[in-house]
């Protein structure tokens, strides 16, 4: 398997261990040393991690949270079915940076001859971030200021050179904010030099925004009211003003329902909503198709009540479900419960071929994927960051490698 294909896994995978756990039944982590899986000389938390320590100290930070999360049982065995010591998300890993998978033996070399800088004092921060990082879901999540903070740092552990057009295999080698781009020609099997895309940033206020580039939040894109045409950036609308071509404020949304289109502020939990960006947050419009109707709601911590005939997201954090029988967000079932939601903890799948109960999912080298010759055409998941080597076949999980693959691009000639 080429470089190519395997930095392109996580693409597939998503954050896969956000919902991959562990076949023991064990709650209890194993200790650690401090807040970055490291220990200075002197026994204090270490203030700096090394790129040598960090891709094992990452596991080890991805795997208390996850843990945390009852997304495994014990981090032994998240340790054994993710392999973030050999390569690394650091969307996975922070939900910040490239999607992405890169070998740590492809990393090395690009940190030791340059094209990468690693900040060893935002690697220390960021692991503290991982290994507490929250259990709801991201888009409902209320931040912190010290959240955020960490959030940051992990966007600078890894630092790009490569300039725009400037060669790379990741996107990790391109500064700013930039994506890496192959020809369209080449294959799975090729090993090919990209070149850094440079993305667009927002414009800001009073910028032409002809084009397709955004404006920055807190502004929308005029347009001529004889021509119609895109002029500049323009401050958007606050609340009680009237609504500018369907664009309000940061936080306000255009109510059309008005006689004349008007901002409005969000609505409290219980209120009529057509979308999310009515609700206060975190809050959800859920539909209910028994009476049609559409009605703010606070997804619920766990043991909260909840309606598991609504349509959207009630609980708040993602290892909770709600339990059609109780009707509560709580845990989902465990090994060899009954999954009548057909939803189980940590890395089981709810198999209606052994009676609708949670078993473990496949681990390296045991069968994945669907089965065409089985009548019930089951989808049998890999645990961890492993994969499957055939979805429509009899597949097997493999192991990601950790090895480079593809050569490290040499730097462009400099004159």
């Amino acid at each position: 398997m080429t470089l190519r294909l395997l930095i392109g896994l996580t693409a597939a995978l998503g954050l896969a261990g956000c919902g991959d756990g562990g076949n023991d039944d064990a709650t209890a982590a194993s200790s650690t040393t401090d807040d970055t899986g490291a220990e200075s000389s002197t026994g204090e938390p270490a203030t700096e991690v090394s790129f040598d320590e960090f891709h094992a100290a990452a596991e080890a930070a991805f795997c208390e949270w996850q843990v945390a999360c009852h997304q495994y049982g014990v981090v032994e065995r998240c340790a054994d079915v993710n392999h973030l010591e050999t390569r690394l998300s650091m969307q996975r890993l922070a939900g910040v940076g490239p999607a992405e998978s890169v070998p740590i033996d492809y990393m090395k070399e690009a940190v030791e001859v340059g094209r990468i800088a690693f900040d060893e004092e935002n690697a220390a921060k960021c692991l503290a971030y991982v290994r507490g990082r929250t259990c709801e879901y991201e888009f409902l999540h209320i931040w912190t200021e010290e959240e955020l903070a960490g959030r940051a740092a992990c966007e600078g552990v890894f630092r790009g050179r490569m300039g725009r057009n400037g060669p790379c295999v990741a996107a990790s080698e391109c500064a700013e904010a930039s994506v890496c781009g192959f020809d369209p020609n080449c294959g799975p099997d090729m090993c090919c030099v990209g070149a850094c895309r440079v993305l667009a940033q927002p414009l800001a206020i009073g910028e032409s925004c002809a084009g397709n580039t955004p404006c920055v939040p807190e502004a929308y894109c005029a347009s001529d009211p004889n021509t119609f045409m895109p002029t500049v950036c323009t401050v958007a609308p606050k609340v009680g003003q009237q609504c500018a071509g369907g664009s309000c404020e940061p936080g306000a949304f255009c109510d059309f329902n008005a006689d004349v289109p008007v901002c409005r502020g969000p609505k409290p939990e219980g209120s009529d909503c057509n979308g999310d960006q009515e609700c206060e947050q975190p809050g959800v419009c859920l539909y209910n198709d028994v009476d049609y109707s559409a009605k703010c709601f606070r997804p619920r911590e766990e043991g909260g009540k909840c309606d598991p005939e609504a349509y959207g997201t009630t609980c708040l954090r993602f290892d909770n479900l709600c339990d059609s029988v109780a009707k509560v967000c709580a845990l989902p079932p465990g090994k060899g419960e009954g999954c009548p939601d057909y939803t189980c903890a940590g890395d089981f799948f709810c198999s209606e071929k052994q009676g609708t109960r949670c078993v473990p999912v496949a681990d390296a080298g045991e069968g994945c994927g669907y089965s065409p010759n089985d009548y019930d055409y089951e989808y049998v998941p890999c645990s961890g960051d492993n994969y499957c080597d055939s979805e429509s076949e009899n597949g097997t999980c493999k192991t990601p490698s950790g090895g480079a693959g593809c050569p490290v691009p040499a730097d462009p000639v400099q004159g």
